[in-house]
């Protein structure tokens, strides 16, 4: 190799055009100078490994730029496609952002107008990533909305098959016993559990073998707080009919089916909670084994993430509790 060629090298791992190329990939600016870049480094690798008495100066005593990770790896979910309900905020955008970043196309809900500009502006936000991304204003409440968006989706993304079923949407309430009206209840269970049930009834003509249904549980299934005994109970709920489903689309269909069980999460679901419910939070999130804080939207998103691709294919029926060890069970 000729010196020359090593400080060819050494300005390809460490020069700006290697970091402009970083900024490219990331962001999907210009996939065809990535490519090319790509294969640059590649070649110089290959020209560097059939001389490697001729290595150039260590990492160590390079300058201290960010290490360039020169590896190909394929999106992890590439051309599938997605449905999230509850997808313009908190956990749900992020969900989003997380299959869109993985190759998914993806289609979220969202419920009021004062969503809509959210949700267009996180469309706006993939699209110009490279993404693919569909908003849809249905209330889950609404017996008529899981046909309507299976509709949406398809016709949107001119589909018939959808291969994920991300069950996020869903309401808070916290009332003591005395306190709980039938109102209420009637207003949770229709989300939180009714939707869940219809929108995977729904969705399941169109989810082929390989199918991935995620359903968001919480840690108040199993936390036992006061004031939470509806939403603690549609949670629960949540958590039965993901093992029910397991077993009764595994073999027939060929579908995993999980469930999420997320500790406090800074969302603004978790704001909304009132300051009682807040304040126990908050001393219950100073005890957490993993960090003394709540989750993110991100630390959720990751692991729905991975349920959704192809080497999750072992895991099905089961509730992660993704909670920083607040709950080991």
């Amino acid at each position: 190799m000729t010196d020359d060629a090593a400080t060819g090298l050494n300005a390809l791992v460490v020069g700006s055009e290697v970091q402009r190329l970083r900024w490219q990939i990331e962001g999907l600016t210009d996939l065809a100078a990535s490519f090319h870049a790509y294969k640059s480094c590649i070649w110089a690798l290959v020209a560097l490994a059939q001389n490697s008495s001729r290595l150039p100066p260590s990492r160590e005593s390079l300058p201290k730029y960010d290490w360039p990770i020169l590896v190909y790896t394929k999106m992890s979910l590439q051309n599938k496609v997605a449905i999230v309900t509850g997808g313009a905020r908190g956990i749900g955008a992020a969900v989003v952002r997380a299959l869109t970043a993985e190759g998914a196309r993806v289609a979220f809900t969202y419920v009021t107008p004062s969503s809509k500009d959210i949700a267009e502006s996180l469309v706006d936000e993939i699209k110009k990533k490279g993404g693919d991304a569909l908003a849809i204003q249905r209330d889950m409440a609404d017996l008529a909305a899981p046909e309507a968006i299976i509709r949406a989706t398809t016709e949107g993304f001119h589909v018939d098959k959808i291969h994920i079923l991300i069950n996020n949407a869903a309401l808070g309430y916290n009332a003591p016993l005395g306190e709980i009206t039938v109102e209420e209840y009637e207003r949770l269970m229709a989300v939180n559990v009714r939707a869940v049930i219809f929108m995977t009834q729904a969705a399941l003509p169109h989810i082929g073998r390989g199918g991935r249904i995620v359903n968001l549980s919480s840690v108040s299934a199993r936390g036992g707080y006061a004031t939470q005994t509806v939403y603690a109970a549609s949670k629960a709920a949540v958590e039965g009919f993901t093992r029910v489903w397991a077993k009764e689309l595994g073999q027939e269909y060929g579908i995993t089916v999980n469930a999420v069980n997320p500790g406090p999460v800074d969302t603004d679901m978790y704001r909304a909670a009132g300051p009682v419910h807040l304040a126990r939070m908050e001393e219950e999130n100073r005890k957490v084994p993993a960090a003394a804080r709540c989750g993110t939207p991100n630390d959720i998103a990751d692991i729905i993430t991975f349920l959704c691709e192809e080497r999750s294919r072992w895991v099905t029926g089961e509730v992660l509790c993704a909670n920083g060890g607040m709950r080991f069970t």
